[in-house]
């Protein structure tokens, strides 16, 4: 049996999981007091799939982001960098939108372009540590 080698380093699913749990937190924090009240047919969310998990029970909710990191973690780490390069990216930009959604309910618009800059140095910081560590210590093939 072939054994599936890895292919990139951690640093490249880091953004991604960091911006997930972020959007995941204002998702939590977005939810009326109604919804915390029992009343879970009431969850607000615009992803189907969460929205789904949300209304059934915030506990199943939070029960699948394991599964959910692990996904991000495999497809970062498992296919070929400039795929996972781009899958990743798919995800920041997918839980920054989703974050920056709930952020108008909290922030002004300056709060905004800090929280993209710092969206944009951290995913920049972490494609580099990425490619440096894969220069450092390349796959074996």
């Amino acid at each position: 049996m072939k054994q599936i080698k890895r292919q990139n380093s951690i640093w490249l699913v880091v953004p991604a999981v960091c911006l997930a749990v972020v959007d995941i937190l204002f998702t939590l924090m977005g939810q009326s007091r109604f919804y915390w009240s029992g009343h879970f047919v009431m969850a607000n969310e615009q992803a189907p799939h969460a929205d789904y998990l949300l209304r059934q029970h915030p506990f199943l909710f939070l029960a699948v982001l394991p599964l959910y990191f692990g996904f991000i973690a495999l497809v970062g780490l498992y296919l070929p960098a400039r795929i996972a390069r781009i899958c990743i990216l798919t995800f920041v930009i997918g839980h920054t939108w989703g974050a920056s959604s709930w952020m108008q309910l909290y922030f002004n618009y300056w709060m905004f372009l800090l929280f993209f800059l710092l969206v944009s140095w951290g995913t920049l910081t972490s494609f580099e540590k990425a490619q440096q560590a894969t220069k450092n210590n390349p796959p074996n093939q």
